[in-house]
């Protein structure tokens, strides 16, 4: 018979304030004055993402709650879908008309047809 022991020792882990946004058009990184994460190519395709809903959780910067394959909500610092704007090729995807709460495949678009996001 062995005898292990284990220690656990109490420690803090401090995370970074996340601010997201993203402009509609192309601008210099340094001129714009929000964080804005960008998720390019080489990491989608390393992450090999089913759905687009699973390519924005790729850098680990928004949340997906999933409740079926081919949707999925993102949820940014607390917010549900219904306070995000998602944009995409400067068109927003979701407005006023949508119902609250999350929306499930608002983000249903094919993960292989987009080159970047930005968060």
């Amino acid at each position: 018979k062995l005898n292990f022991f284990i220690d656990l020792a109490v420690s803090r882990i401090t995370l970074n304030e996340v601010v997201i946004s993203a402009n509609r058009w192309e601008q210099n990184e340094r001129e714009i004055p929000q964080r804005v994460e960008k998720i390019g190519m080489q990491q989608i395709a390393f992450a090999n993402p089913q759905t687009a809903a699973d390519m924005l959780s790729v850098g680990g910067y928004a949340y997906i709650q999933k409740s079926q394959l081919a949707g999925g909500s993102p949820i940014l610092r607390g917010f549900a879908t219904n306070r995000v704007m998602l944009v995409v090729d400067g068109v927003r995807m979701n407005n006023a008309i949508f119902r609250t709460g999350n929306l499930q495949n608002v983000i249903s678009i094919d993960a292989a047809a987009v080159e970047s996001n930005e968060i």
